[in-house]
């Protein structure tokens, strides 16, 4: 499921954000897992979390490389 994410963002080449937001998505499904017996299909939560962390990460890239040229188109 992250390598499906990881192709639809296109940031497959990334291994390292890629491998940190695998195990960040995959303690937080264990979490949920662990306080609510309510979830019926985990798999699809978990590929849910995945899909939201690579969308903020692509935010924030997008971000940090836009605010230099905002800035210069500023000033």
């Amino acid at each position: 499921m992250v390598q499906i994410a990881a192709f639809r963002f296109d940031v497959d080449q990334n291994t390292d954000d890629i491998l940190c937001i695998a195990i960040l998505s995959f303690k937080q499904l264990i979490r949920k897992l662990k306080s609510t017996k309510s979830l019926v299909k985990p798999i699809a939560f978990f590929y849910g979390i995945v899909t939201n962390k690579e969308v903020v990460n692509q935010y924030k890239l997008l971000n940090y490389t836009l605010l230099p040229f905002l800035i210069k188109c500023v000033l």
